[in-house]
């Protein structure tokens, strides 16, 4: 690990006397503080309760955090300071230049962590086993691997796109690998709601906490790695995306199993694969030119160059296409309803209309967010995309609920109610209606920016 060269570069940087000084001050006298409440209420009988609290949740905020916002500008801190061209032409290698950056911007943070950590384990141990404590620890560290590796991966998904809009906001990137870990703290509990059991295995609770977490820590960790290569020049393909989406899917599925709801195993992977396209059409970097070569070369024949341009909104959004299409020929038509997502006081849907219509709407939604990243302000189509989101999803059906008209909801939601009428129409005339904005607005942009058409 000191071997490389970033590392050791990041931890001169990270390891200076006034920062650790301050910081071990800091995180001292708040351990020392929680251990002298808990003698003095635990006198007799010494029990540091409010000692181990502390310090697991000081470790958590420093992990989600400040190491979390110092691997989220890591780059960006780079680009600022005008060093990251020459990082770029120098010959480390992605990996070298991955990892060395992650954990080495992120070095002070994480030592202070794991003193907290170490507290924590050390005052737990009085009174849990120490298998739980450990899980606890390690469930910690995981998810501070994946705050942090997201929202490096978030910064460096901006770098790719229109030479003046290099680098993005490192409070953008921080917020998304925050949002990371909360969904996935989500996705943890609704695990456990299936007594600890994958396709029918009993793994234990703490067994498949950490399975979880570090699923999703080890993912994180190796797109970092593959945004880095493309960032360095070197060509990837989206394989390594594919296997992520088809691993994620699988992996919900064995969560899903034995539930007792059908319903719930055939529509998951259309719901995984949309959340996956959602977060991935705001996070990616918007790049018109390198959408355009990668369609000419497919169209030419040319797969490899192809393959390596295409953006990974468009693989996602074919995934999550392929598994409409599957769940659909699984048996969405027949008696299998969605039972466990019921309106109120409203029939119950089949899947069938549920299916096709949130389809649509996703294509909708997607071709909202690059119709806007085709304008001239293509830098805050992420932004304007995810308002646009919030007003479709939650403002326009807030008024409908709070207006008592909950049977029209379909206009705007996959509910499966009202039928083709309302349930399918709508939400095919928005889609059909953001794809002619969209062909209108690519048109218009390369008849501007007709000098960065590649060669015919």
């Amino acid at each position: 690990m000191i071997a490389n060269p970033e590392f050791r570069r990041n931890l001169w940087i990270q390891f200076t006397g006034t920062r650790v000084l301050v910081a071990a001050m800091l995180s001292g006298l708040l351990l020392v503080c929680a251990l002298a409440v808990d003698y003095g209420l635990t006198r007799r009988a010494f029990v540091p309760d409010i000692t181990g609290f502390v310090a697991y949740w000081l470790g958590a905020a420093i992990v989600v955090f400040w190491a979390g916002r110092q691997a989220a500008g890591a780059v960006l801190r780079e680009i600022r300071g005008r060093t990251w061209d020459a990082q770029r032409l120098s010959t480390l290698h992605p990996w070298t230049m991955a990892w060395g950056k992650l954990f080495g911007a992120t070095s002070l943070a994480w030592f202070m962590a794991l003193f907290c950590i170490a507290a924590y384990l050390a005052a737990d141990a009085y009174q849990r086993p120490l298998r739980a404590v450990l899980a606890g620890a390690a469930a910690l560290i995981g998810y501070g691997v994946v705050c942090q590796a997201t929202g490096m991966l978030a910064s460096l998904a901006r770098l790719s796109g229109r030479p003046g809009d290099r680098g993005g906001g490192t409070t953008v990137a921080h917020v998304a690998g925050m949002i990371a870990a909360a969904l996935l703290a989500a996705f943890v509990y609704w695990g456990l709601g299936n007594e600890a059991r994958w396709f029918g295995h009993a793994i234990g609770r703490e067994g498949l906490v950490l399975l979880t977490i570090w699923f999703f820590a080890l993912w994180a960790v190796a797109g970092v790695y593959r945004r880095m290569r493309r960032e360095l020049q070197m060509r990837s393909a989206p394989w390594a995306w594919l296997l992520f989406l088809v691993t994620f899917v699988v992996y919900g599925e064995g969560l899903a199993y034995g539930r007792g709801q059908p319903e719930i195993a055939l529509l998951l992977p259309a719901g995984l694969l949309a959340v996956m396209l959602w977060a991935i059409t705001l996070i990616e970097a918007k790049d018109p030119l390198a959408l355009r070569q990668s369609v000419q070369n497919l169209a030419r024949g040319r797969w490899s160059d192809g393959v390596a341009l295409l953006p990974l909104w468009l693989v996602t959004y074919a995934a999550f296409g392929l598994a409409v299409l599957g769940a659909i020929a699984s048996g969405a038509g027949g008696p299998v309803s969605l039972r466990a997502l019921q309106l109120p006081g409203a029939p119950v849907s089949d899947t069938l209309p549920i299916l096709i219509a949130a389809f649509l709407f996703l294509t909708r939604d997607v071709l909202i967010v690059q119709a806007l990243a085709l304008g001239r302000d293509a830098g805050l189509a992420s932004v304007s995309g995810g308002m646009a989101w919030f007003v479709l999803y939650f403002a326009v059906p807030a008024v409908l609920v709070a207006g008592r008209q909950t049977d029209l909801l379909g206009i705007v939601l996959p509910t499966g109610q009202g039928g083709w009428q309302l349930g399918i129409l709508p939400a095919a005339a928005q889609a059909a209606l953001c794809l002619v904005l969209f062909a209108l607005r690519w048109r218009g942009y390369w008849r501007e920016n007709a000098a960065k058409a590649p060669a015919a």
